[in-house]
Protein backbone atom coordinates (compact mmCIF):
# COMPACT_ATOMS: atom_id res chain seq x y z
CA UNK A 1 0.00 0.00 0.00
CA UNK A 2 2.75 2.47 0.94
CA UNK A 3 4.57 1.68 -2.31
CA UNK A 4 1.46 2.69 -4.25
CA UNK A 5 1.20 5.99 -2.38
CA UNK A 6 4.90 6.67 -2.94
CA UNK A 7 4.63 5.91 -6.66
CA UNK A 8 1.61 8.19 -7.03
CA UNK A 9 3.35 10.99 -5.10
CA UNK A 10 6.50 10.76 -7.22
CA UNK A 11 4.46 10.77 -10.43
CA UNK A 12 2.47 13.83 -9.36
CA UNK A 13 3.06 17.29 -10.77
CA UNK A 14 5.43 18.27 -7.93
CA UNK A 15 7.03 14.84 -7.42
CA UNK A 16 7.29 15.23 -3.66
CA UNK A 17 7.87 11.88 -1.93
CA UNK A 18 5.76 10.66 0.97
CA UNK A 19 7.60 10.48 4.30
CA UNK A 20 6.25 7.41 6.08
CA UNK A 21 6.72 7.12 9.82
CA UNK A 22 5.44 4.75 12.46
CA UNK A 23 3.64 5.84 15.59
CA UNK A 24 4.51 2.93 17.85
CA UNK A 25 5.92 4.51 20.97
CA UNK A 26 4.36 1.91 23.25
CA UNK A 27 3.60 -0.89 20.79
CA UNK A 28 2.44 -1.24 17.20
CA UNK A 29 -1.28 -1.95 17.49
CA UNK A 30 -1.65 -2.12 13.69
CA UNK A 31 -0.04 -5.57 13.69
CA UNK A 32 -1.46 -8.87 14.94
CA UNK A 33 0.17 -10.57 17.94
CA UNK A 34 2.41 -7.77 19.23
CA UNK A 35 2.75 -6.35 22.72
CA UNK A 36 1.13 -3.01 23.49
CA UNK A 37 2.45 -1.43 26.69
CA UNK A 38 0.98 1.39 28.81
CA UNK A 39 1.34 4.85 27.32
CA UNK A 40 4.81 6.34 27.54
CA UNK A 41 3.77 9.15 29.89
CA UNK A 42 2.58 6.56 32.40
CA UNK A 43 5.85 4.68 32.09
CA UNK A 44 7.82 7.84 32.73
CA UNK A 45 5.72 8.52 35.82
CA UNK A 46 7.04 5.28 37.35
CA UNK A 47 10.51 6.87 37.40
CA UNK A 48 11.89 3.45 36.50
CA UNK A 49 14.32 4.21 33.69
CA UNK A 50 15.33 0.55 33.36
CA UNK A 51 11.71 -0.54 32.84
CA UNK A 52 11.12 2.22 30.29
CA UNK A 53 14.28 1.23 28.41
CA UNK A 54 13.25 -2.45 28.30
CA UNK A 55 9.78 -1.59 27.01
CA UNK A 56 11.10 0.77 24.33
CA UNK A 57 13.69 -1.81 23.29
CA UNK A 58 11.00 -4.52 22.98
CA UNK A 59 8.79 -2.15 20.99
CA UNK A 60 11.70 -1.36 18.66
CA UNK A 61 12.35 -5.04 18.03
CA UNK A 62 8.72 -5.69 17.17
CA UNK A 63 8.52 -2.66 14.88
CA UNK A 64 11.63 -3.85 13.01
CA UNK A 65 10.26 -7.39 12.65
CA UNK A 66 7.27 -6.19 10.64
CA UNK A 67 9.52 -4.15 8.35
CA UNK A 68 8.24 -0.71 9.28
CA UNK A 69 10.36 2.27 8.32
CA UNK A 70 12.94 3.03 10.95
CA UNK A 71 11.37 6.43 11.61
CA UNK A 72 9.48 5.63 14.82
CA UNK A 73 8.21 8.89 16.28
CA UNK A 74 8.36 9.45 20.01
CA UNK A 75 7.05 12.91 20.96
CA UNK A 76 7.09 12.32 24.75
CA UNK A 77 10.27 13.36 26.52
Amino acid sequence: MVDGFQKAALESRLGIPVIQGTDAVHGDNDVYDVTVFPHIVGLRATRDADLAYKIEFATGLEVCKVNHPKDNQNPCL
